[in-house]
This record gives structure tokens, sequence and C-alpha cells, in this order.
């Protein structure tokens, strides 16, 4: 019997096993005999040296072996891809030209690009709109893909790098646009549930979570959600997000009182809870956010041993991590123009934004200096994660100046509309 027919003993690929699987169980149940398995592969051989001959614009059959396995990769992918919208992959295999297949299957892909692009508007505008690296990257990348998706010869591959991490990752085995996708359809899944909640209450969760949430490689979703089931468990709002210790006890003592079956159909019941309260009627989505809920169950299971659920269903938090140190501000000496612009340099260069609380906090150390960094560093919620650092005696110098300030000023990051915000929140 032939061996993975359609790609030969030298280019055999476990990513790209979709022709490979379907003929060789065809192969098994008689459908396709030795011969017709040989002959496949001869064509879609004899294909590749056509598609060897366009890639050198006709100059050339020959060229290095990773190129001609990256094009028949593509031919295979591409095919495959056309394949599976069909009832009777076998038969348009045994019966049509390969030629023939690819042909339909740039059309299958040109329509699949226009979906993702389609795709991709959506998850722009239900966007979040939390200021995470990884995210906003990703996006960025995704768009500059279907600028340079060269699918006549390379379909399968994704020239783009995805750092943003889903709730539930894609299966490896997608590869080009079918890839891509998949990944907009989750990740719109994902948004879309993250758009029901109080922006505020997602960034107060989220410093719980992870303080350098807009830094690191987080997933947004997942925090929210986990708290969302938790407080649908214990029929409470679940529009709040927040868990207190009263609210953990009672978690750990149910947790503890079910056996890990009972405790994911209370999971799954929550998750449908949640979908009545949001409406969620696509079965799709609602099977993402069941999936998302029965996966909470190993993690508590690994903690209830030390009666600790407080790293799983997470407080709403306005503070910073303790690295950064709590250091009383106080007026004295400004520094020197040149010294100033260097600090101001050094700060915008900061990674993080803990990073450029803590450099301020070790240089700056008189009022107007504080107000020419915060109007040149800090901006949006960074100003947030500053103000909560610091002393009502430095948040009193601050009301100082705004109430003294000349009347043409004006700051380049409007943190000042920030402190407002903040000294609103610190009184409710």
């Amino acid at each position: 019997m032939a061996k993975n027919i359609l790609y030969g003993n030298a280019m055999e690929d476990s990513n790209n096993n979709y022709l490979a699987l379907i003929s060789n169980q065809a192969l098994q149940d008689g459908i396709l005999s030795d011969d017709d398995a040989l002959a496949i592969q001869m064509k879609l051989f004899s294909l590749l040296a056509k598609r060897t001959h366009r890639y050198t614009m006709d100059d050339s059959s020959s060229v290095p072996i990773e190129i001609a396995e990256n094009l028949y990769q593509s031919i295979c992918f591409s095919i495959s891809l056309f394949l599976k919208q069909t009832g009777n992959s076998i038969i348009l295999l045994k019966n049509t030209e390969p030629e023939q297949l690819l042909k339909a299957a740039w059309a299958e892909i040109e329509s699949q690009i226009k979906i993702g692009e389609k795709l991709l508007k959506l998850v722009k505008t239900t966007s979040p709109k939390i200021d995470n690296k990884s995210y906003i990257d990703t996006l960025k990348e995704i768009g500059n893909f279907f600028k340079v998706y060269d699918y006549r010869f390379y379909a399968h591959e994704i020239p783009c790098d995805i750092d943003y991490q889903l709730c539930h990752a894609v299966n490896n085995d997608l590869q080009g646009i079918e890839y891509i996708n998949e990944y907009l359809r989750r990740l719109l899944i994902e948004n879309e549930f993250c758009s029901h909640f109080d922006k505020e209450l997602i960034i107060a969760l989220l410093r719980s979570y992870c303080p350098d949430y807009k830094g690191l490689l987080i997933n947004l979703y997942e925090p929210i959600a986990v708290n969302a089931f938790a407080l649908a468990l214990l029929q409470e709002d679940i529009f709040a997000l927040d868990i207190t210790d009263f609210h953990r006890g009672k978690l750990l003592r149910d947790f503890n009182m079910w056996s890990r079956q009972h405790a994911e159909t209370e999971l799954c019941k929550a998750a449908n809870q949640i979908c009545n309260i949001l409406q969620i009627k696509n079965t799709e989505k609602i099977e993402y956010l069941k999936n998302t809920a029965l996966n909470i169950y190993p993690r508590v299971a690994a903690t209830l041993p030390s009666k600790c659920l407080d790293q799983i269903f997470l407080s709403l938090s306005y503070k910073l991590p303790d690295k950064i140190y709590s250091v009383s501000f106080f007026d004295k000496k400004q520094m020197d123009d040149e010294e100033l612009i260097k600090l101001i340099d050094e700060i915008n260069n900061c990674s993080s934004v803990f990073d450029k609380i803590a450099l301020l906090k070790e240089k700056v150390h008189s009022l107007q200096d504080l107000v020419e960094v915060l109007s040149d560093c800090f901006w949006g919620e960074e100003c947030f994660a500053l103000f909560e650092t610091f002393e009502d005696a430095e948040l009193n110098l601050l009301q100082f100046f705004l109430d003294n300030k000349p009347e043409q000023w004006t700051s380049n990051t409007a943190w000042e509309t920030q402190y407002f915000n903040y000294i609103k929140t610190i009184k409710k």
C-alpha cells in the first residue's frame, strides 16, 4: 500500500495532512487502489513542476529543495481547503485534474480572504479598547497579512506574527487563511463577551490579574469570564465583576462539596445563565463560553487543598504590586533643564508603567518637575496607576498646582483630566 501517497517520503508534513488522511482512509476502504493512489501522486508532482516553472517565471524548473517543499505544501493545502467544502472529496480527487482542483481552490481562498477581512473589521469594531501591546500589535500584523498573503505560491503560510493569546488557542494543524479566520472568529467571540462589561471595572480586574496588563502577553477575556462565571454560580450580579473574600469562602465550600462531574455541571449551568443574561444565542459562542467554564475546574481542584482561591477568582484592584514602593513626595529643588530632558527621555523609553513610576519616584522631588514629567510621559490609565502610589499630601500638591495654574496652561498628555477622574473614584 502506498504511504502518505500525496506527499511522498521526502515531502511528508504532518501539519498538512488532510489529503493524506482521506486518501489513506480511501485505500483502507477500497475506494482507491494503489494504482489510483500512484496516479494521483504523479499528477500532483506534475502540477508541482508547472507551478515551479511559474514561480521562476518560466526561467527554470529547478529550485532549492526548501522552495520545492513549500510550493508542494501550498498546492496540497489549497486543494485540501477546497475539498473540505465538498461532500465527495475522494471522487473529485480521483476524477479531476489537480490543476482544475487548484484553480477551484484559489477561488475558495479568495472567498475566505474576503471573509477574513470582514472578520478583522468586526474584531476592530468590537475591540475592548484596552491598551495591551500584544493585542494591538497582533491586529496590526493580521492587517498586514491580508496585504502580503501570497496564496498562489505560499497558501499554507501565515506571513505575520500573532502574539496575542486566545483563551482557547487555534489548532496548529490549521494553516494560512484557514488559521487566520479561525483565530479572528475566536477573538471576535472574546471581544463581544468583554463588550458587555464596564471598561473601568475590566481595567480594575486586569490590574489584579496582571499589574502589567498592558505590556505582558495575557488574555483579556479569561479573567472577566472566570469572575462572571463565579458570580453566576453565587447568583450575584455578573456585571459587578468583583469577587470578595466572602464570595471566595462560599465558592470554596461549594467546590469542596461537589464531585468533578457535579462541579462541571454547575459551571455549564452558569455559562448558560450568562448566555441568557447577555442574550448570546449563537451555538459556537455558547460552546466557547462553556469550554471556558469547564477549564476553571482543574485550576480550582489544584488549589482546594490550600483552601485559597484568590488567584483564580479575583477582587478588583486599583493598587500597584509591591515592587512599586510608596515614597513620599516633597517639593524640593528643581532639576536643571538638561537633567529634566534626559529624565523625560528615559521615562518614555521604559517598557512598562511600573518602570516609569519607579524612575519618577527615584528622580523627581519637586512639584514643577512632576508636572513636567506628567505632561510628557504619563498617558491615560498610566496616570491612574501613578496616582494610586501617591500619599494624600502628594495629591494635594497636584490639586494646589491645578488650582493656581496659569490660565493658558495645558498639558500634552491631559493628565489633569485623569487626575480629576481619579479623585472622583476615591471619593465614591
